[in-house]
């Protein structure tokens, strides 16, 4: 045994003879030193007695047993005692081992695989169970593995549930018509859906942490900006209805329901909303709207608006204010005999018109068929007058520059007081019309009927003069017959105007080279009935409008449009058809070349008592062998 330079201790082999000054609370330190080397004994005294502590460590289970011998009963007597001492701590090691070793069996095991199973939960990894033996028993160790057991089974069940809720939202999320989004109180986006994509068309992700103004319509902002802010301070939802911008730079019509975000003390920390496209409802509305105060041809607006600002006017005392009353002449005639496009086109011509020379602040409006109104809120008679003249002035330059005739009547007056209804003033401008329209409709129909000629002169196959051959060709074959000259008169002019029905039939029929088809020819027929009705609208041409009806009935009652038959027939129609077949066999047309003076006669005698009144055909034959033309 060797003494240590600072005489506080003592070794010899592995005990360790500790100075008598140790202070009992020092040893716990020093065997936590000797721990490192596994196990010995230390040699200490305490209250004057000498005591032999042995220690050995179980790895296993982090445990230290000690036990601690008085020295006195080691040493008496000294063989025996070692002997008994050795054997004592022999037994005092395999019964720390074997406690050791039990005591792992019973307690440390199950709390390592609670351990276990307590970091596997916390990674959200559920899967990891408990022992049977350790769940059924009865201590406490047993009511701890059930209970984290219960708590795992819980928390398994749980997540299950979340994750499955989560899907189920996810898709809700990815197909639902509306999208979300989050925003915080700057109005930055935090979380937008991914059906957002599908419905703007911006990526999502790129736009998060954006501020969701920059996406909405300027004129919009501040409408945004309001709703938001009442949400935030009233802590209830708020609609809006307002335009988001797309990648492309159109803005698309949205509606939005805003709620507020909470946190778990009520804290207002942002913004969530569902916003819905409504572009195609937005603008479905607008075109009813629209469709409800104007009309669909000119696009001015309808009677409907007309008769409501009226009422307003009245309702406002708002005097003085004008009314000028619009017809135009003649739509009829031209509906009737060129067609609907014809018309359409006159009343866009007059519409236009009516507009341009109308102030800004006047409601222009057609309030019927052929029928315009103007109304100019707070103005005087001085105005409506300036507004009279430049629709006349208007008109004549139209016409200077255009095929078909305008003609418009017009009346005005204004309302100077409050006891004047509007009402009572329109009737006054209406009249003033009607009496401007008896004036000008027989001037309007008759130069109506003038340009109808010469659209058809500048149209059909008349420009080679065939109007003026038929009308020679008529005049010889009534000389012939002993008509009167007035008669032959009235033959001529016939003769000019029998056609004029072909001014409604369209260029694709008049100048188709070969046969019709039987849709074309019935198309073709009807040029009998409009020209009827041209005539009839014209004084200079009202007495010849049944012959004009009438000249392709056949002398067998094979023509149209009435089936006449033989001397039904008007003998002016019976003259006229002979004349103008010859004529048009005599000449070139689009579908053949002109026949021989042969073919032409024998065309005639072919259709003799048939298409043609024979006792006409041997007239014409004689003019003919007179001209020596047979």
């Amino acid at each position: 045994m060797k003494k240590k330079a600072d005489n506080s201790s003592y070794q010899a082999d592995n005990i360790d003879i500790i100075s008598e000054n140790i202070q009992v609370d020092e040893i716990a330190g020093l065997i936590g030193e000797k721990l490192k080397a596994g196990n010995g004994f230390i040699l200490y005294k305490y209250k004057g007695q000498t005591y032999y502590l042995a220690y050995a460590a179980m790895a296993q289970a982090d445990w230290l047993v000690v036990i601690t011998i008085p020295r006195s009963e080691v040493l008496l007597p000294l063989k025996s005692l070692r002997i008994a001492m050795l054997l004592a701590f022999v037994m005092a090691l395999l019964l720390a081992y074997f406690l050791a070793v039990f005591i792992q069996s019973r307690i440390g095991n199950p709390i390592r695989q609670i351990s276990a199973m307590y970091s596997r939960m916390a990674g959200s990894d559920f899967s990891a169970a408990i022992d049977e033996n350790w769940r059924s028993r009865n201590d406490e160790v047993g009511e701890l593995a059930r209970g984290f057991e219960q708590i795992n089974r819980s928390m398994s069940h749980s997540i299950s549930e979340l994750e499955a809720s989560e899907k189920k939202y996810r898709i809700i999320a990815e197909n639902m018509v509306d999208f979300v989004a989050q925003m915080d109180l700057e109005g930055n986006l935090v979380y937008i859906s991914p059906s957002h994509d599908k419905i703007i068309n911006w990526d999502s992700q790129k736009i998060l942490g954006t501020s969701y103004l920059s996406y909405v319509h300027p004129e919009d902002i501040e409408l945004i900006q309001t709703a938001y802010r009442n949400t935030v301070d009233s802590m209830t939802p708020a609609r809006v209805l307002y335009r988001f911008c797309q990648p492309d730079g159109r803005y698309r019509w949205v509606e939005t329901v805003a709620n507020p975000l909470t946190d778990d003390y009520g804290k207002v920390t942002g913004i969530i909303t569902s916003t819905r496209d409504v572009h195609r409802r937005k603008l479905a509305e607008e075109k009813m709207q629209y469709m409800s105060e104007h009309d669909t041809l000119t696009g001015l607006k309808n009677r409907q608006y007309f008769e409501m600002v009226m009422s307003n006017i009245d309702a406002d005392n708002y005097s003085p204010s004008a009314i000028l009353v619009c017809d135009l002449d003649g739509l009829k005639l031209i509906n009737d005999t060129l067609g609907l496009e014809a018309g359409d086109k006159l009343l866009l011509a007059a519409a236009g018109i009516l507009k341009e020379s109308s102030p800004p602040e006047a409601v222009v409006a057609r309030i019927g068929g052929d029928e315009f109104g103007i109304l100019i809120p707070g103005h005087s008679l001085i105005t409506a007058v300036m507004v009279y003249e430049s629709i006349n002035e208007a008109v004549k330059r139209y016409n200077q520059s255009n095929e078909n005739i305008l003609s418009i009547s017009i009346g005005y007056a204004v309302k100077e007081d409050a006891a004047t209804s509007m009402d009572e003033v329109f009737i006054q401008a209406d009249e003033k019309m009607y009496r401007q329209k008896l004036l000008h409709s027989q001037s309007a129909r008759s130069a109506i009927v003038d340009i109808m000629m010469k659209a058809l002169e500048a149209r059909d196959f008349v420009t080679e003069g065939h109007t003026d051959r038929l009308q020679v060709i008529a005049a010889r074959i009534a000389e012939k017959l002993g008509l009167s000259e007035s008669t032959i008169n009235d033959l001529a002019l016939f003769a000019r105007f029998h056609d004029i029905g072909k001014v409604g039939i369209s260029d694709t029929i008049l100048f188709k080279e070969g046969r019709l088809t039987p849709e074309e020819y019935e198309e073709m027929k009807k040029h009998s009935e409009i020209g009827y009705k041209i005539a009839q609208a014209s004084p200079e041409l009202i007495h010849i409008a049944e012959w004009i009806l009438k000249h392709h009935e056949w002398w067998n009652g094979n023509g149209y449009p009435l089936g006449l038959k033989g001397e039904d027939i008007p003998l002016e129609c019976r003259i006229v058809g002979v004349a103008d077949a010859y004529d048009a066999m005599h000449s070139d047309r689009p579908y053949r070349k002109a026949l021989s003076n042969e073919e032409i006669i024998a065309e005639l005698k072919s259709g003799s008592g048939t298409q043609f009144d024979p006792a006409i055909i041997e007239v014409l034959l004689q003019i003919l062998a007179e001209e020596n033309q047979i």
